[in-house]
Order: structure tokens, then C-alpha cells, then sequence
């Protein structure tokens, strides 16, 4: 008797983990080594002390190929180079979730949907602009856990799910993606020689031009679910109504006011000292140290309860610490096999 056969299942591509690409890209990097022609172009300093590139003048040099088996060392040494910048952003990570224990966010935005039902539309921009300020220091991902706050505020206003997730990951994207505050746009200044968070303008600009387009998109869906629900994309979708809100609903307490002017006012510090003092994220992180202190104790949190919130916080920047050490190795390899200059150069002419 023949017997019956199994239908295979596909395999789903799934992307690799961050970690395996920046560490494939090194192998290819180092490998680059060995065929790009080495060499680098003339370096001036001018009447105000920076240096500048002559792209006029390109000498070339003997070949020096990076071994794979150097690669674990550079790595060692890429975080060693970037210690200020990943230790800054830890600390940031620790005294940032301090801050989120205390609820200060969902208790106001509870608030706010609960009091505008009746015009909820209009409050799109507000949560997108909470959540923009709340990405300029942070990825995405550390605010996926106020997914279930923004479906709430979404279904309290009469929207769907949708809207719900896009307040938060448009808005904290808004925030991460135009790199204001980020500490990826400090590294990628230091590898380019320019001062950290420098031209901060340009990129406030790119925050508002995001914004509004974020707002513009929200508001057009909301406003055509509104008309007629059937428009909405997860009309009729059990999963959109198992969506767990549990916890999300935050009553506003005595202590939420204090925490809430305290983290605007180092916020607006942090702003106003890269402006005009070109703060880094030491200063940064200094700011933040002084916000998370004050509103554990605001929060009344014990000193050892702040100390174990400081640390769970700590633990989730790990991940993006070590990125930023494993991204800059590849510059670094580049720079030991003298052959950044004609990579960078020859980017641009792709670009342009």
C-alpha cells in the first residue's frame, strides 16, 4: 500500500539577526581589503583648524589586507573607541526606564482620550508628538510594550487597532528616524570628523516634515474609518478585537504632575544645551541621571527599587550598545586596510 504523501512546507525567509549581518558584512569588508586599491586623499587643515578633504589629490599605498582571524580583536577595540558613547547610552536606557515605571505617559494620554472622545481626531498629533519626543533618545522597539496603551487610546477615540500601533511606532519612528538626539548620529559624526549632534537644526526640520506627514496619513484613515468602518483594514478581524489592553488604563495621581514637568524640563534642557553649548550624550546622559533620580523618589520608589529599575533598563540597551560597538568595526577595518577613502568617495559619486 503506497504510501500517502506529506506535502512540504516552505520555508519562510527569515531575516538574521542583527548581530549575524553586521558580523557577515565584516567578513565581506575584510575580504574588500584584499581587491580595493588602497590608498587615501590629501588631508589639509584649514584657517579654522578642521581638517579637509582634497579630493583632487588621491595617493595610493602599498596593499594592507585585513585577516579574518583579526576581526574578534577589531571588535575589542571598535568598543573600546566607543566606550563614552555606549556607556552614555545605557545609563540613558537605565534612568529612562525609571521614568516609564512610574506610568507618567499613560496616565496623561488616558486622560486626554477620555476627555476629547468626542473630538478624538484632533488629538493625533498630540500622542504622535509625545511619542516623537519619546523616540529622539530611543528606538522603536524599547516602546513596542506601549503597543496595548496606544490600542486603547485608538478604541476609546472610536478608531481600530491600527491607528492604535501607528500612533506609537509613527510617532517614536518619527523620532528615531530623523536621529535628533540619537546616539547614531553622534557615531556616524565622529567617523565623518564632525562635532557630535552638530547641524541638530537641519534635523529638528526633518522631525517636523515627518510629522506632519505622519499626521496627514493618521488623520485620513481615521477620518474614512469614521465615515465607514467597513473602510478600516481589520474590519471583521477577530484578532483586532483580542488585542489585550489590560493595565493600559492609568488614573492620573498627585505624583504624575511633578514626574511630568520633571521630564519636560530636562527634555528641554537636553534640547537647549545641544543647541547652543553642542552638548554630547555625556551631558545627556548626566540630564538624565538627575530625571530618573528625581522622579523615582517623586514615584516613591525605594532607593533599591530605583537601583533594580535602573538596571532591568540597562539590560535592554545591551543589545543596541553592542551594535554600535560591532557598526563601528566595520569603519575601523576599513581605515586599517586604507581603503575607507576610496569607498566614501566612491558612495558619493553613486549618490550625486
Amino acid at each position: 500500500m503506497a504510501q500517502p504523501q506529506v506535502a512540504k512546507e516552505k520555508k519562510k525567509f527569515k531575516v538574521p539577526h542583527s548581530y549575524v549581518i553586521i558580523c557577515t558584512l565584516l567578513i565581506v569588508v575584510a575580504i574588500l581589503t584584499y581587491i580595493i586599491p588602497a590608498g587615501s586623499f590629501e588631508r589639509t587643515v584649514d584657517d579654522a583648524g578642521k581638517t579637509v578633504i582634497n579630493t583632487d589629490v588621491f595617493n595610493y599605498v602599498e596593499q594592507s589586507g585585513v585577516p579574518l582571524w583579526e576581526l574578534p580583536s577589531l571588535v575589542i577595540t571598535s568598543l573600546n573607541n566607543q566606550s563614552d558613547i555606549i556607556f552614555a547610552l545605557i545609563v540613558i536606557g537605565g534612568c529612562l526606564e525609571i521614568i516609564l515605571r512610574s506610568n507618567v505617559f499613560q496616565a496623561y494620554l488616558t486622560a486626554l482620550s477620555r476627555k476629547f472622545s468626542n473630538q478624538g481626531v484632533l488629538l493625533i498629533p498630540v500622542f504622535l508628538l509625545v511619542f516623537g519626543f519619546l523616540g529622539m533618545t530611543q528606538s522603536a522597539d524599547r516602546f513596542i510594550a506601549f503597543a496595548p496603551v496606544g490600542v486603547l487610546l485608538s478604541t476609546a477615540l472610536g478608531f481600530d487597532a491600527i491607528v492604535g500601533i501607528a500612533i506609537v511606532l509613527l510617532g517614536v519612528g518619527t523620532g528615531f528616524s530623523t536621529g535628533v538626539l540619537q546616539s547614531t548620529t553622534a557615531i556616524a559624526q565622529e567617523i565623518a570628523g564632525l562635532p557630535a549632534f552638530s547641524g541638530i537644526s537641519m534635523r529638528i526640520v526633518s522631525f517636523i516634515l515627518f510629522f506632519i506627514v505622519n499626521t496627514i496619513f493618521i488623520m485620513g484613515y481615521c477620518r474614512k474609518i469614521k465615515k465607514d468602518p467597513t473602510k478600516s483594514y481589520v474590519y471583521g478581524q477577530e484578532f483586532a478585537n483580542k488585542i489585550s489592553t489590560d493595565g493600559a488604563y492609568i488614573e492620573i495621581e498627585k505624583k504624575h504632575l511633578p514626574i511630568m514637568l520633571t521630564v519636560l524640563g530636562g527634555f528641554g534642557l537636553i534640547i537647549y544645551g545641544s543647541v547652543n553649548f553642542a552638548w554630547d550624550l555625556d551631558q545627556m546622559a548626566v540630564v538624565f541621571i538627575y530625571m530618573g533620580l528625581i522622579t523615582g523618589f517623586l514615584d516613591r520608589q525605594t532607593p533599591s527599587q530605583i537601583a533594580s529599575t535602573f538596571v532591568q533598563g540597562c539590560k535592554g540597551m545591551v543589545s543596541a550598545s553592542l551594535v554600535i560597538g560591532l557598526g563601528s568595526t566595520v569603519a575601523l577595518v576599513l581605515t586599517q586596510g586604507n581603503v575607507l577613502d576610496i569607498v566614501v568617495y566612491a558612495s558619493a559619486i553613486v549618490l550625486n
